[in-house]
Formats: structure tokens, C-alpha cells, sequence
């Protein structure tokens, strides 16, 4: 049997066959933490959504939604009421409305009413924002002059490389000046090229056209 004392001690009495018996306790208020079914993200246009779902909880206050970049340190980005002591089935969601780009970690801290934490496992997320329209200008272009793209200057360049409609590389140069990215190519005559370029880890393919 167990037995509960008013200031949440909780106590085990285990009888055996020979008459004996044995007592196990626990001093932590509820004495158990939240039961942690499912926590899950998803990348969102603008946002990350947190999605978790517990079984059961005892005394849960709150929870503290946390963020770190490297899995160690971590930083605060919201809270979330909990549902006290129950055995239901309860679906919590939040969005953190700021994420940091590129790979971050989340985690959960159930917090009870005495104030005891209790973290969840780390939840990776890899966020980038939905790209502008990206386009190729002028196009068709002269020989000699350049192709341009508009990127912001948060935007991550990847390889650039032009190529013949058979698949084979061509020259040509690359530069970054604010917010455009210039494309030289060097010594093509007039005529139907490919263009490849990566974009916050996003690979874009034109049709070019030099005349």
C-alpha cells in the first residue's frame, strides 16, 4: 500500500511472506512529474510550433519553453500553464515566433507547484525562412555583360556554377555586392545556358540565355 502525508511525502509498505516488510519514500511533492507522451516540431513560414502531449501529470504548474544553438547553453522563449494533477490526456502547443535560423535545439521544463524542474529530452530543429521569389536578370542577356539575383544579406550562398545544356561546366565568376549576386561568365558565345545556385541550403536551376 502506499500512503501520502500532508506535506507530499509519499511512502511504499511492501509486505512479504514471512511476515516482514519493507518501506520505500519519496519526498518530492505529487512525487511523480508529468508523463511525456510525444514532443514534436515543425518549421512554419514565419514560426516554429511545439507540439507535446502528456498522460498524465502530478502538480504541474507550467511548463518553461527553452532554445539553445549548441544543446548546452539555453535561453527562455515562453510558458505554458499546466494542468495540475490529472490522468487525462492533455495536447499543448507554442510558437516560438522568433526562431533562430539554421539548427537550434528545444526542450521542455516541467515545473510543479513546489517549484521542483524537470527537463525533457532535446528537440532539434533545423529553420530557414521561405526565400522571396528569386529570379535571374536581365535575361536574356548580352555577351560580356553579367546575370544578376536579388538576395538579402542574411541569405546563405551556396555553390554557383553555369553550365552547357549537355551538362557541361562553363566558366564564369561569382561576387557578392549587398544585397546582389553578380555572375560573370567568361568567354561564352551566344546561346542557351543552365544556371545553379544554392540558397540558404535551397538549390535554384535557370534557363539563361546569352545573345
Amino acid at each position: 500500500m502506499f500512503t501520502i502525508s500532508a506535506d507530499g511525502f509519499v511512502s511504499f509498505q511492501v509486505d512479504l511472506a514471512d511476515g516482514n516488510y519493507f518501506t520505500l519514500g519519496s519526498g518530492e511533492l505529487g512525487a511523480l512529474p508529468i508523463t511525456l507522451l510525444l514532443f514534436t516540431g515543425e518549421t512554419k513560414a514565419d514560426h516554429v510550433a511545439l507540439n507535446w502531449i502528456t498522460t498524465s501529470g502530478n502538480n504541474n504548474s507550467h511548463f518553461r519553453i527553452e532554445r539553445s544553438i549548441n544543446g548546452y547553453d539555453f535561453e527562455t522563449v515562453g510558458f505554458m500553464d499546466g494542468a495540475g494533477t490529472t490522468n487525462q490526456t492533455n495536447n499543448y502547443e507554442f510558437k516560438d515566433h522568433s526562431p533562430i535560423k539554421g539548427l537550434s535545439f528545444y526542450r521542455l521544463i516541467d515545473i510543479d507547484f513546489s517549484g521542483e524542474e524537470n527537463p525533457s529530452e532535446l528537440l532539434s530543429i533545423k529553420y530557414s525562412k521561405p526565400l522571396a521569389e528569386v529570379k535571374v536578370y536581365p535575361n536574356p542577356a548580352a555577351i560580356g555583360a553579367s546575370f544578376k539575383i536579388n538576395v538579402a544579406r542574411d541569405v546563405e550562398v551556396g555553390p554557383v556554377q553555369m553550365y552547357q545544356l549537355n551538362g557541361v561546366t562553363v566558366s564564369s565568376t561569382v561576387q557578392r555586392s549587398g544585397d546582389q549576386l553578380i555572375i560573370q561568365p567568361k568567354g561564352l558565345k551566344g546561346g542557351v545556358y543552365l544556371l545553379s545556385v544554392m540558397l540558404d541550403g535551397q538549390r535554384f536551376k535557370f534557363r539563361v540565355i546569352i545573345r
